[in-house]
């Protein structure tokens, strides 16, 4: 039996078929949905010359010069599931996570029932096209419909106002802290959130309607909940 496995894995490693369809979809989960074709060479090469071993692959991955563009292009980086959006958030303001059973029935109405992927590549298809633009993949917008949007919108806003503190749990004083000053506010939020990569439009709109809130708590709240709800955060690049 384990040398009929071996054969069996050995032939696998041999076909060439196997170095690029492992390489593209791990590039897509970790880096990007549309990554070039110069990109899935390099990470193929890597896969074929370690014989599939996976460290120095994903190693490669992480490390390509492609994933790591400090100017990513309309193309790059991939839109982050429900969950990898929340919980990017919650470490973003240095939450923790007290109890996931109680969020399972929120994520279940956002498109993604816990533990229970409907097949082995997630939730959503890797080979789902972007909505009104299928020269892209877009294999999360699957479960990211219109209705699915509002959803995550509102969980994003329950779980900066404390109502889900018998889930997942964070402490937004320090932004309430910096809320007196609305510039202060907002470089905090860009730098914790979106790396100091926040778009000028997005400064300027998000800016305006935090100057126009006197309530420090609201100020804060809302600062973190438009920044959260952008595609600046939503997609990871």
């Amino acid at each position: 039996a384990q040398q009929d496995m071996n054969a069996v894995m050995t032939a696998l490693l041999q076909h060439p078929n196997l170095a690029p369809f492992i390489s593209v979809r791990l590039i897509r989960h970790f880096v990007t949905s549309n990554p070039s074709p110069a990109y899935i060479q390099r990470v193929t090469t890597v896969f074929k010359n370690t014989d599939g071993d996976l460290a120095a692959v994903v190693k490669a991955i992480l490390l390509d010069t492609e994933a790591r563009l400090d100017q990513p292009g309309s193309g790059s980086g991939h839109l982050k599931d429900p969950m990898l959006h929340t919980l990017s958030l919650v470490r973003a303001l240095g939450g923790k996570v007290v109890d996931p059973k109680n969020v399972l029935w929120d994520y279940f109405l956002m498109g993604q029932r816990l533990a229970q992927a409907p097949s082995v590549f997630s939730f959503y298809s890797p080979l789902t096209a972007l909505p009104d633009n299928p020269g892209f993949v877009g294999p999360e917008f699957q479960i990211y419909s219109g209705s699915h949007a509002v959803r995550r919108a509102n969980f994003v806003l329950a779980l900066l106002n404390g109502e889900m503190s018998g889930s997942m749990t964070i402490d937004i004083t320090p932004y309430v802290t910096a809320a007196k000053d609305p510039q202060a506010l907002m470089a905090l939020v860009n730098a914790n959130l979106l790396q100091n990569r926040m778009s000028e439009s997005s400064r300027q709109a998000i800016g305006t309607a935090v100057f126009n809130i006197s309530d420090m708590k609201q100020r804060a709240l809302t600062a973190l909940y438009l920044t959260a709800i952008t595609a600046e955060f939503a997609v990871q690049r």
